[in-house]
């Protein structure tokens, strides 16, 4: 005789709402991250993030969770601020040492874009680029403005070059070739 399935509406428990929530949360969608912030193991993170993703998609919990996940202007903004102005002494210990409960503690783990444990033990880990997340944010506030002549979606930043022989600084808007600008 066949067991009887358990309904997919079921509420999850223990580790498993903990991966959720840090999935949704600060992990960002980052199952080995989520996986890692719930408790599992660094060495199998990986493994059972993969896993308990498989099964939790089928939840009514995930779906719901899935749907909210929209970000308002102001989210977007604070996230984009906070990858800009992101220190590195923030993930480190007084030895230089990654120190993940201290990133908890002050709640910079959405600043990890990559973290990746080996199995010898050693972490690499990544943030995210702080001047991205600038360019990203003075589009999103209208701080590029468009130079004469332009073709890419109307914005550059206007670069100086410094000519090594005659130290003479020179404008220029060709920021894609970095090329000085033909008045020189």
């Amino acid at each position: 005789m066949r067991k009887k399935l358990k309904p997919k509406t079921e509420e999850l428990k223990g580790r498993r709402q903990l991966f959720l929530d840090y999935y949704f949360g600060e992990a960002m969608c980052n199952g080995t991250k989520a996986a890692i912030l719930a408790g599992y193991s660094p060495h199998t993170a990986a493994f059972y993030a993969s896993q308990i993703l498989k099964k939790l998609k089928e939840t009514e919990a995930f779906k719901v969770r899935l749907a909210s996940i929209g970000l308002t202007q102001e989210e977007v903004r604070d996230r984009l601020a906070a990858h800009a102005t992101g220190d590195l002494d923030d993930f480190l210990d007084e030895h230089g040492n990654f120190d993940l409960e201290k990133a908890r503690r002050f709640k910079k783990t959405k600043l990890i874009k990559k973290l990746k444990i080996k199995p010898d033990g050693e972490i690499e880990f990544e943030l995210y680029d702080a001047q991205s997340a600038l360019n990203t944010f003075a589009k999103m506030h209208g701080m590029l403005t468009p130079q004469a002549g332009e073709e890419e979606e109307g914005e550059t930043i206007k670069t100086i070059v410094v000519h090594v022989h005659t130290g003479k600084e020179t404008n220029s808007t060709d920021a894609k070739n970095n090329e000085p600008s033909k008045s020189e």
